[in-house]
């Protein structure tokens, strides 16, 4: 007997999981590490961005910003396993590019493989794998290491001006929706597209 034949939308909607089942079955921890997963891969692509698309013209300050808003999401991601960041051991683990645009495709594919990870647990109801998870965020911290030497930009740099700009955004460093969509940082530059939390 042949196989019936399907268009590819048809199958899409019959295939993907109901947003109803992925809510039911979403724990707060699982919300919490994919909402910090998203944000490492959607960062990881801003830093791209930033170090690819003009390598001639790349914005220090730029770069500055989207290493901190890594480390934003990195810390939350790592807080929710039980890392201490300071004892993350990447000697081992390095980017496997030369120069910056390779690094910065080094820190995407981290991010993406963070962020499928946590997927197969957020919607899939998988177990989370933790070794995998953390391997990735080595990945992911190695690359943004070797950025952050060929640009000289220190890690405390990154954090600092994380701390300076959602000081600006948030009073008193306490998350409200207002103030994640007022984006009071961003006044008079040009602001991203969307309003993120963090990014």
């Amino acid at each position: 007997m042949a196989e019936e034949t399907i268009r590819h939308p048809d199958m899409v909607a019959k295939l993907v999981k109901a947003p109803a089942d992925i809510i039911s079955s979403l724990t707060e921890d699982r919300a919490d590490l994919w909402h910090a997963a998203t944000g490492i891969a959607g960062e990881t692509a801003e830093l791209l961005e930033a170090l690819a698309v003009h390598p001639d013209t790349i914005d220090r300050d730029n770069v500055i910003e989207e290493l901190g808003d890594l480390e934003f999401y990195g810390e939350q991601l790592r807080q929710r396993l039980g890392i201490d960041r300071d004892l993350v051991d990447v000697s081992n683990a390095s980017a496997s590019g030369t120069m910056l645009r390779e690094y910065a495709i080094d820190a995407a594919i981290a991010g993406g493989r963070v962020l499928d990870l946590v997927k197969k647990a957020a919607v899939y109801d998988q177990p989370l794998r933790d070794d995998d998870l953390r391997a990735a965020l080595v990945e992911l911290d190695a690359a943004l290491m070797s950025i952050m030497q060929v640009l000289s930009i220190s890690r405390q740099d990154a954090l600092d001006a994380n701390i300076a700009k959602l000081g600006q955004r948030y009073k008193d460093h306490l998350y409200s929706d207002e103030q994640a969509a007022e984006r009071k940082d961003k006044k008079g530059k040009k602001a991203k597209p969307e309003a993120e939390a963090n990014g």
